[in-house]
């Protein structure tokens, strides 16, 4: 198996306490370019209207399915990694990176991840955004344009009955060219930080993973 048990369950809790912390943020980022408010209007008025709940709109979604997204992912480069360059003898076989390979095929590799993660949570992202940018305020808060779907499954019948199926994968253009490179230029820093810029120091592997994995998100969402 190219993902492990241990590390599926260590990616979905990482991924949920990711989420807890940056969905309200990500809510107030929709909400500014949705309406064209301010950081401070949108924060203020989340909060007058909705309460402290509002800033979690939207996000029952992602955390049902940030666990797969990650497997799905890395299931994806570990095997294209070991197609374009097997691994060597010895080497542990639920590991998808080695200090071997190649820089290319790893990021061609995280191309490949990708390209699969960024299709299967496409439909999530629209769900999700759909229900961020419905407020429950009055006035100029609220648009006319606005949906009426009040969870995430209301939205997932409300969408693919109004607009069809393919309307769970609109946007899907804008998401695959900012997503596919990033990923693969995600999975070439951990790489390079892991295992090529750390191996003469005497540090704990975990420090490396932490140093590296955080790194490589900084670098990829720039």
């Amino acid at each position: 198996m190219i993902i492990q048990i241990e590390d599926f369950i260590a990616g979905w809790i990482a991924g949920i306490c990711g989420l807890i912390v940056g969905h309200p943020l990500d809510t107030i980022k929709v909400r500014q370019q949705a309406y064209g408010s301010s950081l401070r209007t949108a924060i203020g008025r989340t909060y007058r209207h909705e309460g402290f709940r509002g800033y979690f709109k939207g996000m029952l979604f992602p955390l049902l399915t940030v666990g797969p997204s990650n497997a799905l992912m890395f299931g994806v480069f570990g095997t294209t990694l070991a197609y374009l360059q097997p691994t060597p003898s010895g080497h542990p076989k639920h590991s998808s990176f080695h200090k071997d390979a190649g820089k290319t095929n790893i990021f061609l590799a995280g191309v490949v991840g990708g390209t699969a993660q960024t299709i299967f949570i496409c439909p999530v992202e629209v769900v999700k955004t759909v229900l961020q940018a419905r407020t429950e305020g009055k006035g100029s808060w609220r648009k006319h344009y606005e949906v009426p779907y009040r969870g995430t499954f209301d939205a997932l019948r409300g969408i693919v009955r109004d607009i069809g199926f393919t309307g769970l994968f609109r946007g899907l253009a804008p998401l695959m060219i900012r997503d596919i490179p990033t990923s693969g230029l995600y999975v070439l820093t951990y790489d390079m930080l892991m295992y090529s810029k750390f191996q003469s120091y005497d540090i704990p592997h975990f420090a490396r993973e932490i140093f590296a994995g955080g790194s490589a998100g900084r670098q990829a969402s720039c």
